[in-house]
């Protein structure tokens, strides 16, 4: 029980992880949204601003060449603006990706959290049973070595009587035949 105790903390922390994650996907995404929405403001500045100008070159003795110009200007503004708002679209494309494979790892990182502290319930209900069998091992132990030790002096109280009669008869041999 006090494993699980100890791994709570983990699951607990496990879970505030993930949260915290979908905090940052959810951040990623209103900063992407935020960065469009600045891009798509400034596209109408310059369509505003190109309106302006056209209205300014109608009413101006502009000549061609400098009105060639600007359109080139122009275009390599819009050209440029285009380019980012691709780049940015690309990038929260790869980060909902990136995202969705760390929400991914972190569910199979859950799924193993959960299967291993499985296996330490098994083992905790194996540590039971083999500690009773160790203890029943030990009592048999203590029995045979109580009768190995009654044994052994039970020989040598015998092999004791049987020196002393013998020695006994040995001597009344010895006195019969002097």
């Amino acid at each position: 029980m006090e494993i699980f105790r100890l791994q709570e903390p983990i699951s607990v922390e496990l879970l505030t992880k993930k949260k915290k994650l979908g905090q940052y996907k959810d951040v990623l995404q209103k900063n992407n949204v935020a960065l469009m929405k600045e891009l798509e403001r400034q596209v109408r500045e310059l369509e505003m601003k190109n309106k302006e100008l056209e209205n300014h070159i109608r009413y101006s003795d502009l000549d061609e060449s400098e009105f060639e110009s600007m359109m080139r200007d122009y275009e390599v503004v819009i050209k440029k603006i285009w380019g980012e708002q691709q780049v940015l679209m690309y990038e929260n494309t790869r980060l909902r990706s990136h995202a969705g494979y760390l929400e991914s790892s972190f569910g199979k990182l859950l799924e193993k959290y959960e299967e291993a502290k499985n296996i330490v319930r098994e083992f905790e209900k194996n540590e039971g049973s083999l500690k009773k069998e160790l203890e029943l091992y030990n009592e048999v132990i203590k029995k045979l070595e109580n009768n190995y030790k009654s044994f052994k002096d039970y020989a040598e109280s015998r092999i004791a009587e049987v020196v002393v009669e013998d020695s006994r008869n040995k001597s009344k041999d010895s006195r019969s035949r002097e």
